[in-house]
C-alpha cells in the first residue's frame, strides 16, 4: 500500500466485471489465512467514479474493515 504522498484519488477501473483484490486477516475467520485473500469483480460505480460495488466469493466480516481494493 502507497506510504506517505499518496493515494491521493481513487484508481480507475477497466470497467464492469473487471478483477478487484483484497486482503482482510478478521480475528471472525478462526486463524484460517486461507480466507484472507479475496478476489472479486466489479459491479456498479457510482460517484462519479469515486465509489465502486464489488462481490467476492467469500463475504468481507467485521474485522477486515479498512482492507482496500486494488486493481493488478
Amino acid at each position: 500500500m502507497p506510504g506517505f504522498g499518496g493515494p491521493t484519488g481513487v484508481g480507475g477501473v477497466e470497467g464492469l466485471g473487471s478483477t478487484v483484490y483484497s486482503y482482510g486477516n478478521s480475528e471472525l475467520r478462526l486463524g484460517v489465512t486461507k480466507l484472507s485473500p479475496k478476489q472479486g469483480i466489479l459491479v456498479q460505480n457510482e460517484g462519479n467514479g469515486w465509489s465502486h460495488n464489488v462481490v467476492t466469493l467469500t463475504p468481507g466480516v467485521p474485522g477486515d474493515s479498512g482492507s482496500g481494493f486494488l486493481n493488478e
